[in-house]
């Protein structure tokens, strides 16, 4: 099945569209477990949802507004950071 692109204007939709259950929660511990809405071809999740509800309730949400277009709720696992980079130094070739 082709990924079809949202229309150009789902942004303004999204943002004006209201969500009376929604209330700004404030930043979620660094461990807490959170869901992402997600679209395949679209940007990168950019919410973290602290409950499974949550995310459902948002990807109910935007699949109403878009009419056709599948959007998966993601649970992250788990996390890892690198904590040391390691520069090589190369020889110039000039």
């Amino acid at each position: 099945m082709p990924i079809h692109p949202l229309p150009e204007n789902i942004n303004r939709h999204v943002q004006m569209t209201p969500v009376t259950e929604h209330v700004p929660h404030p930043p979620l511990p660094a461990d807490a477990p959170f869901w992402y809405v997600y679209r395949e071809g679209g940007d990168a999740p950019q919410y973290r949802h602290g409950t499974k509800a949550e995310a459902v309730s948002e990807a109910d949400r935007l699949a109403v507004l878009c009419s056709g277009m599948e959007f998966h709720v993601l649970k992250c696992v788990a996390s890892v950071k690198a904590s040391r980079v390691h520069w090589v130094e190369r020889a110039h070739s000039h």
